[in-house]
């Protein structure tokens, strides 16, 4: 190594070691991949606390705050809160419509956790019994019904 070589250790980024053109990345800058992370994560959570209908009515709350001029949040108020002047029913339909939906979308991702904690539940009380058995040396006596069979 004495022949003047430059070894790795000696090798440094200087602007003469480097390329004249650094080649464009096209992943994006890593502050919009953290805001994103916390944006869905702030969602998800909103939706396990809240529920769908909750979130989506707490979004529409900071949408209109942010971005409503005054005249249409008095005429929101008006309309959706008050009641007055509503010629058509297809505002009323509208929410209606969005809140029904949003509440059977709840009702379904309760229904599948519900399942799923069940499962694991049986999953558990099958495996301590199995091992009890195995310790005792004899076969217990089971109840007919399991939770995650809703009583059959």
């Amino acid at each position: 190594m004495s022949n003047g070589e430059p070894t790795t250790a000696t090798i440094e980024a200087s602007p003469a070691n480097l390329p004249a053109t650094t080649p464009q990345s096209s992943n994006p800058p890593s502050h919009w991949i953290t805001f994103w992370q916390s944006a869905t994560t702030l969602l998800t959570s909103a939706i396990e606390t809240f529920g769908w209908p909750g979130t989506l009515l707490i979004c529409g709350f900071f949408f209109v705050i942010w971005y409503a001029t005054p005249e249409q949040k008095q005429s929101i108020i008006d309309v959706y809160v008050l009641g007055k002047d509503i010629g058509f029913t297809w505002p009323l339909l509208l929410v209606s419509g969005v809140f029904v939906a949003t509440a059977f979308a709840q009702h379904r991702l309760y229904e599948k956790k519900l399942s799923l904690k069940n499962a694991e539940i049986d999953r558990i009380s099958d495996e301590k019994s199995r091992i009890q058995e195995k310790l005792l040396g004899k076969e217990l006596p089971h109840a007919k019904s399991k939770i995650g069979k809703k009583g059959k």
